[in-house]
């Protein structure tokens, strides 16, 4: 269960600046779908809630959007530092020229519970291709 989570696209009203998203229970999880989903969009009401155990895992989400003439190549690297109590979620993008098409994302990664005194960063970067 644990690994890269469905691209859930009722969750794109998120900017780039925001910070990423921590979620512990299925509470917060509702709560977030009901903020974040836009207006008539039905995308989210098919989300089973029950599929992630927030006993065992935490969810973390963040959202990027980058431009570029095709798809960007995403890598995600998690680091779990135990002796600083730290978790960085790295998200590396490599983007393709200089073309007009904006490409959003929402970055979902499962991984077991952290400790609610774990501290979580998210870091984005950039990486422009050659090709």
């Amino acid at each position: 269960m644990e690994g890269l989570y469905p691209n859930w696209t009722c969750m794109l009203s998120f900017s780039e600046e925001a910070p990423g998203l921590i979620i512990n229970d299925v509470k917060t999880f509702k709560k977030l779908i009901r903020q974040q989903s836009p207006p008539n969009n039905s995308s989210c009401a098919d989300i089973d809630f029950t599929q992630i155990d927030f006993e065992k895992y935490t969810l973390l989400g963040k959202f990027t959007g980058m431009g570029g003439c095709k798809l960007p190549y995403y890598d995600h690297q998690i680091v779990i530092d135990e002796k600083n109590k730290k978790c960085i979620y790295k998200i590396k993008i490599t983007t393709y020229g200089l073309c007009e098409p904006y490409y959003m994302n929402m970055h979902w990664v499962l991984i077991p519970k952290l400790p609610k005194d774990c501290i979580v960063e998210f870091e984005v970067e950039e990486q422009k291709s050659s090709e």
